[in-house]
């Protein structure tokens, strides 16, 4: 199954869909757009919190699966595996599974629900963009990017519980970087 619907949507690509696929894995590229985001959210006194549950998840989505999870499985990339067929982007490195665009971005759009359900509603269309460009990209299974998002999803909701439970005597302000104007 996992490879009848990848082929399904290599044999779809088009130009221009090409191209915003490219454009949507390269803001995945390292959690690239959700570490920004989570940046910025530390800048603002009132929302820092919600910085530091989203940079939390990050960290420990990337630990649990570039260390744990990707060397454990160590599944090939269908790009390794069906060698003849052109990819658009730079052959990734390591395993295949999960996806740690996936797991990133479902992470984050995970810690964005807890502070704004129609923002984190936002996140998780675009995490599942982000996801599906790695598919598109013919550098995924469908079953990579399915673990990868639930092992996100799961990642980000033990870590927010985790600064819950070690901050919870800091008042919210705490978190929030301040910038000398």
């Amino acid at each position: 199954m996992d490879e009848t619907i990848l082929f399904s949507v290599h044999h779809k690509q088009t130009q221009k869909l090409s191209i915003t696929m490219l454009a949507f894995s390269l803001v995945g590229n390292g959690g690239l757009l959700w570490t920004v985001i989570g940046a910025f959210l530390l800048l603002d006194q009132q929302r820092s919190r919600y910085g530091v549950y989203m940079l939390a998840a990050l960290i420990f989505c990337a630990l649990a699966n570039n260390l744990l999870f990707k060397s454990f499985f160590e599944r090939k990339r269908p790009c390794d595996t069906y060698q003849s067929i052109p990819l658009l982007i730079k052959r990734p490195i390591g395993s295949s599974f999960p996806s740690g665009h996936a797991a990133t971005s479902f992470a984050s759009a995970t810690a964005l629900m807890f502070m704004d359900v129609r923002i984190g509603l936002i996140a998780l269309f675009v995490a599942c963009v982000i996801a599906f460009s790695r598919l598109y990209l013919f550098v995924h299974y469908p079953s990579d990017i399915f673990m990868g998002a639930v092992s996100g999803t799961v990642i980000a909701l033990i870590s927010i519980q985790v600064v819950r439970m070690f901050f919870f005597f800091l008042p919210i302000s705490y978190f929030a970087v301040h910038v000398p104007v």
